[in-house]
Formats: C-alpha cells, structure tokens, sequence
C-alpha cells in the first residue's frame, strides 16, 4: 500500500467508522456535560484535550491484539478510533459496573480499556511516558512483533522524565511511538536542539488540522516503527476542535461526491439510536457501590520461616541480599533488575552482573525513569517482575517516593498491580549528612497500596526478600546502609526461608515494658533492653516490626498488654513520624492496659547535620532509649 492517502484510496467502510467516530464523539460529549452538570461533577480533566486529525487518525493503525496505547485522561476521540466499546465509555462516565470500564474511580473522563490494550496514564502526568518505554522495552525482550504508542502534550516536553523516557528509546532502539500534540509555532516552539541527542529516533511533523496528513503521518511511523523496530517522533502542529474536526471531514466527503448531507444526517440518526441503546443497558447495569471503590490493592502470599542448619555460617545483611536477589533472578527467568549506570561501586548489583547478568539492565540514573519504566514492563506480561536497585541518595529517594505514588495510585484504579519491588538504602550514623540522611517511612507509608519492609537482620532481609518477590503489587524494601555489614545483623540463612509480611517477631522477652522497633534502631533497642536489666533489673520485650505496611497491629497490642507500657524506637522523625501513629494506635487500643503514657525516640525533627557529634545529638542513641524508659517506669 502507497504512505501517501487521500479520501480515493480508503473504501466506504473505513470513511464510515471515522464518520462514526466523530458522530460518537460529538453525541457522547454533549450527554457527558449535561450529566456532569446534572449530577455536580466537577471535572478536573478536559474532553478531548489538544484536539486534532492525529488522535483520530493513529486509532486506525492501532492492533489492539499486539499493541499497547498509552492515553490521558479525557480523551474520548482516540478511545473511540481505537475501538473501546461505546457502552464501557458510558459505564465509565455514569459509574456503573462494567468488564473493562474503571469504575468511575479515576476520573469519570478516563477511558482506558485493558482487554484492548489501551492503557491508563496518571492524568495528565508524564509518567506514562516512561511506562510506555518500559511496556516497549518488554516487547522488545520477548521479540514480540507489536508496537507501544503514547500520547504526550508539547508542554510535557519541559519534564526531564520525558526527556529520559525519550533518550531511552533512542538508545535502547525500542519499538515505541509518541505522539505529541499541542505543538504551536507562535507560543510554544519545539527547539529542534531538545531532540539532537537521538541518534536511532524517527523525527516527523504533521500538520493536525489536515486530516490526510494526519494518516499519512501516522501511517508512516507506525510502519516505520514495526518494521525497523525503531522509536518514532511525530509532533502533531496546530489544533482543531472536534466540531471543527467533523464539519471539515463531513464537508470533504460531501465535496467528494461520495456522500450527500442527507446520506451523512441518516448516518448520524443510527449512530445517536446505538448510543441510545447502548445508555439504556448501561443503565440496567449494577451501579458500583460506594464501599466497593473504597479499596486496597494489597494482595497478601503466604510464607514458611525455616531454621538454618546447624553449622550453616553467618552472612551479612548486605551479603544475605546479595544471594537473595540472584536466588530469585535465578530461578524465575521472567524477572530483570534495572539499576543505573556505573554502580558497580554496589555489592549487590556487582554481585549480580557476575552471576546474572542477562538479567541485569543498566539504564542513565534518573530514579523516577528507573521505577515508572520497571512498571511499563510488568505491564506487558503480568508474571514478569521487576527490581529497581536505587543507590544510597537522598535525591534517589524522594524523586522514587514521587513517581511510587502515582503508581500506586494507577494500580488502585484499574485494579491491576504494577509487580515490582524497589531495593531503597536508607544513611545515617556515618555522616552522611543532610543530602543522604533522609528518613523516607513516613513519606512512603502515606501511599496505599504498597508494601513497605524493613528488616534489622539478615535472615528477614532475605526472607522478605523471598516473600516480596512472589507478591503481586508494589513492594519497597527500606535498608539501612549502617547495617550492611555489621556484625550485629549477622545470620544463619536457610535458602528457602520466608518471612511473611505484617508479622513482627519478639527477639527479647520481658515483662516491664515493650521496645516497639525496625531497621537500625531495632539494635539500639536490643542494647538498652540489655543495659536495663543489668544496671535496674527492668526486663524491656523487643518487637521487630520487620514490616511496616502491613503493620503487625495484634502483635504489637499482645505484648504491650503484657508488659503495660511501651516505647516506639525507630530512625523516623518524632514530629509526624512512623512512631507518631503507632503510638497513637497503641494509646487508644490497648489504653485500658496501659500505665503510663506511650512515649518514642527517634531523629529530632532537623535535617542531619554533618558534624558528627551534631548527628549523634540528632539521631536515636541508647542513652536516649534508657532516658525515655526509665521515664515510662517511673511513671
């Protein structure tokens, strides 16, 4: 077939169901603001944002069987073009349960559509774009002829992690395509320098308010992109409103002698009589229950914890995760780490590229890029899982916490868990200072849907580990770098051990008061229970939460039953902190058991100063712990 059309090379069926398109289009827009208006919806997403020819045009090279579309909210043309059901776009809108629809939990104006491949986006975020870069390069792994197409806007163009998501395409030479719409020459100009890096990138420029262009533009690099297996560009110029869309298209077909404006009106009549059909067995639907959208994403496995052999030699923590990772990787070949480039200065990803290294994929350090194209893999295939290996920066952490949220957040929505578990090193305790010293459990515990692990030895580092790997959905396991290799953290691991989430374990029994702890503190812990007993004779129970989300509610309120007073020690910030709320838990659960206030020690509320004794003043201590204890004893 020639790339270049014009309205003579399509037959009548294809010139119908674009008629048929913008006919729904126009028809579904005005019924969707009259029952917004209606019902006082506010909408924060726009129909049909940055309109024109190509959303319509780039449906019609779209194989939903092999190829995957990342779209954003409110776009109602391109769902259309690319074959989503009229009555699950319905079913969307009014909030009723539907197979496919999104149970009006997003947006009422998101019409994703997951048994045809066309994929949600976090509104109008850019993170999708990395997540079409990481559906691509899955496609691209198991040599799948299919192709990954992503919408973006001109202004999305300005975010480095586009940028990043672009440069990975052009580098790893993916089969993806984006479009971007929105592009104005007089206001917002697309610098031809921003795309000089792209070396193996298909650039193009179509006008979007001519229709032919629009096809032959996306005709061209859709084949472009199947057949040289080559990203593609294409920058849709100029804009055109859906009405303006339809009058040109029916005018063209009317200047073409093909149809006559009373063919075109009778066409449009049984087009509005299958909407109104379709409304009325959307209607007839169960209306999703306002429980059933109050949800976790949060899937539970199960675990089996296993004793190590007699004589089996102590391993670090690091060195526990070490072989844990290369364990799994090994033994599930659907499984990949993706780590930045040059961190071979990490035990762990070193220790991996000996032994895994087909498995091990390096990629330019923008941890966002990292955690949201791991998420596109796992889009492709749902047993493949990801691990995201980031290095020990406070940047790492905070920019990971940004995009973790936003896909928790589409995992919450389309009821499908992204399968990924994020290996976070977390400073302290060696003047690591302000920039690395961060405390990210809060942050990371205000997300629902994810797991969040943290474990003070290196039995539970592999175990959770083990258990993470197998879970379904969003797994962060925080380590603290000061227990890598301590001695303290040494243990005997049994390599098929487990630990299940949300189960905390007693590594100290006592009666007069209960350590709450996890990570680094957890030691600390240990070491006041220990001082208390020898220089009071005060027994302290330590708790190892292990698990943060889920959190071990019945095991925390069993001990502090038993031993009537309680102290939260953790590395998190007192003010707003872990230990903030568990405290305030355990205070109104277990109040009639109690004796004295919960108390907590944890980082004063500061940045962490370099300055060593200034860290160890801002830090949890021992002679912190016994202070605060010896307080609650006294009470």
């Amino acid at each position: 077939m020639p790339f270049s059309y014009n309205l003579n090379t399509y037959s009548r069926n294809t010139l119908e169901q674009w008629l048929s398109v913008l006919y729904r289009d126009l028809y579904l827009s005005e019924e969707f603001h009259s029952f917004f208006e209606q019902e006082k919806v506010v909408l924060h997403d726009e129909l049909n944002p940055f309109p024109g020819y190509l959303k319509l045009a780039s449906g019609d090279f779209f194989n939903p069987d092999k190829d995957f579309f990342y779209t954003q909210a409110g776009e109602l043309m391109q769902a259309l073009s690319c074959g989503t059901d009229t009555r699950k776009i319905l079913a969307t809108a009014y909030g009723f349960k539907s197979k496919g629809s999104s149970d009006n939990i997003f947006s009422p104006v998101h019409f994703y559509d997951e048994e045809r491949h066309l994929l949600p986006a976090t509104g109008q975020h850019d993170f999708h774009a990395s997540m079409a870069a990481g559906t691509s390069r899955s496609l691209k792994i198991y040599q799948s002829e299919g192709i990954v197409m992503c919408n973006l806007n001109a202004p999305q163009l300005n975010s480095g992690t586009v940028y990043e998501a672009l440069l990975a395409a052009d580098t790893e030479k993916l089969p993806v395509v984006f479009y971007v719409h929105g592009h104005h020459q007089d206001h917002s100009p697309i610098n031809p320098d921003l795309f000089g890096r792209l070396k193996n990138t298909y650039l193009s420029y179509c006008d979007n308010t001519n229709l032919f262009d629009a096809v032959n533009a996306a005709r061209k690099a859709t084949h472009l992109c199947r057949d040289e297996r080559l990203p593609v560009i294409v920058v849709a110029k100029g804009e055109l409103p859906p009405e303006q869309i339809f009058d040109s298209y029916t005018d063209l077909l009317v200047q073409s002698g093909k149809y006559d404006k009373a063919q075109i009106h009778s066409f449009g009549d049984g087009v509005l009589e299958e909407i109104k059909k379709a409304m009325n067995l959307v209607r007839a639907f169960e209306v999703t229950a306002p429980a059933d959208l109050i949800r976790q994403t949060v899937k539970m496995v199960d675990a089996k914890e296993k004793k190590a052999e007699e004589n089996t030699p102590t391993i670090t923590l690091l060195g526990a995760m070490r072989e844990a990772f290369s364990q799994q990787l090994s033994g599930y070949r659907h499984s990949f780490l993706l780590t930045p480039t040059q961190s071979d200065d990490d035990e762990v990803v070193g220790y991996l590229k000996s032994n895994n290294a087909s498995q091990v994929l390096e990629r330019p350090f923008n941890p966002g890029f990292l955690i949201s194209s791991a998420a596109g893999m796992s889009i492709y295939k749902k047993s493949l899982r990801t691990i995201i290996r980031l290095p020990e920066s406070g940047t790492a952490l905070l920019e990971a916490i940004h995009h973790l949220t936003e896909l928790a957040f589409q995992s919450w929505k389309s009821k499908s868990p992204l399968n990924m578990l994020v290996s976070m090193p977390v400073k302290g305790y060696d003047g690591s200072g302000p920039f690395r010293s961060h405390k990210p459990e809060t942050m990371l515990l205000s997300i629902p849907g994810i797991n969040v692990l943290y474990p003070s030895f290196a039995d539970d580092a592999a175990g959770l580990l083990r258990t993470a790997f197998r879970s379904p959905g969003i797994t962060v396991m925080l380590e603290s770098t000061a227990l890598h290799n301590d001695k303290l953290s040494m243990a005997a691991i049994h390599p098929d051990h487990e630990v299940m989430m949300g189960h905390a374990r007693v590594l100290r029994e006592g009666q007069d008061i209960t350590f709450i702890t996890w990570g680094n503190a957890t030691h600390l812990a240990l070491k006041a229970a220990e001082k208390l007993l020898t220089e009071y004779n005060q027994q302290a129970e330590v708790v190892d939460l292990r698990s943060l989300l889920p959190l071990d509610k019945a095991g925390i309120l069993r001990s502090i039953r038993k031993t009537r007073r309680a102290l939260v020690v953790s590395e998190n910030y007192l003010f707003a902190g872990t230990a903030a709320d568990i405290a305030a838990m355990a205070g109104r659960e277990a109040f009639t058991s109690l004796v004295a206030p919960v108390a907590r020690v944890g980082t004063q509320f500061t940045p962490v100063p370099y300055q060593k004794e200034a860290e160890t003043m801002a830090l949890p201590s021992v002679n912190r712990i016994m202070d605060e204890a010896l307080e609650i004893l006294e009470y």
